[in-house]
């Protein structure tokens, strides 16, 4: 998704006769889901397991759909 966002921008700074920005990734962790109510992760350098995990996992992804398509789209494809 940052990596998305930044050419993005980059591909309008072109347009626009500017120049383009470096893209530099910020790693905030990974979170993996292991089923529906059970998940690991580490979330900015903090271990988390379980239901906490699951549940970060479908903020993450409930998140990346509000960022594509708005709060209506969040609502309708959310994991929530």
């Amino acid at each position: 998704m940052q990596q998305g966002e930044s050419v993005a921008k980059n591909i309008k700074r072109i347009l626009n006769g500017e120049s383009t920005e470096e893209f530099e990734y910020v790693d905030r962790g990974t979170v993996c889901s292991l089923g529906s109510h059970d998940g690991v992760g580490m979330v900015f350098g903090k271990p988390i397991a379980g239901k906490k995990a699951a549940f970060m996992k479908k903020v993450i992804d409930t998140r990346a759909v509000f960022k594509i398509g708005g709060i209506g789209l969040a609502f309708k494809k959310g994991k929530f």
